[in-house]
């Protein structure tokens, strides 16, 4: 079991993840299977919505490191993107790539999570040689 931070604990198997490939089909699977997907490539599991009166400011930011159009949700997470793009450990990135889900403890309800952005840097980036 892991702790899946909230105090109660989770079971490995008992997490999943859900992305969406570049034709656009939804795939899922345990977290373990799953990992190994190359998620830079991936299509949004959410988007991002967009409407009159809107307090936040959603939009597409074009990624020198990509060659391609990041979403993002505000203008805190453009900036972000921009640090991102800045970075030469930086390889790829991508919005909204997967969702990840779990069972709480002993629960019947799943809760899931959508993390905003995936992020891939070479295997020995921050890693001193010597």
């Amino acid at each position: 079991m892991v702790s899946a931070g909230w105090g109660w604990l989770v079971e490995a198997e008992d997490f999943s993840l859900e992305y969406v490939d570049g034709r656009g089909e939804l795939h899922s699977g345990p977290f373990e299977a799953m990992w190994s997907t190359r998620f830079e490539a991936a299509g949004q599991v959410r988007t991002f919505p967009s409407y009159r009166g809107q307090r936040n400011f959603p939009g597409w930011y074009w990624a020198a490191t990509s060659g391609e159009l990041v979403g993002f949700e505000s203008w805190v997470e453009l900036g972000h993107l921009m640090w991102l793009d800045s970075e030469p450990e930086v390889v790829a990135f991508a919005s909204q790539p997967f969702r990840l889900s779990w069972r709480p403890g002993d629960q019947a309800r799943r809760v899931s999570h959508t993390p905003d952005y995936f992020v891939r840097s070479p295997p020995d980036a921050g890693r001193e040689t010597g």
